[in-house]
């Protein structure tokens, strides 16, 4: 069972490390939708959810690696 348990924990470490460029991409595309709209005037609905979904996808997945190392996961099902 311990072997089982670090090979998970490797691969939750590993999906962490992808994870810290997903927060970078985030707000970069974030800045180019900015850019684009109030520079530009160009608007695009699909790069704007891919932001949604980046945020959805780092929160989801990180919450994992968060509980890993120790630190507080809070969920609120009922506010």
């Amino acid at each position: 069972m311990l072997a089982l348990a670090g090979i998970i924990d490797g691969i939750n470490r590993g999906i962490a490390s992808v994870l810290r460029w997903f927060a970078l991409l985030m707000v970069l595309v974030q800045f180019g939708i900015v850019v684009g709209r109030y520079v530009f005037g160009v608007n695009s609905i699909w790069v704007q959810e891919s932001v949604l979904y980046l945020h959805a996808t780092l929160f989801m997945l990180a919450a994992g690696y968060t509980l890993l190392v120790d630190k507080h996961v809070r969920v609120d099902i009922f506010y």
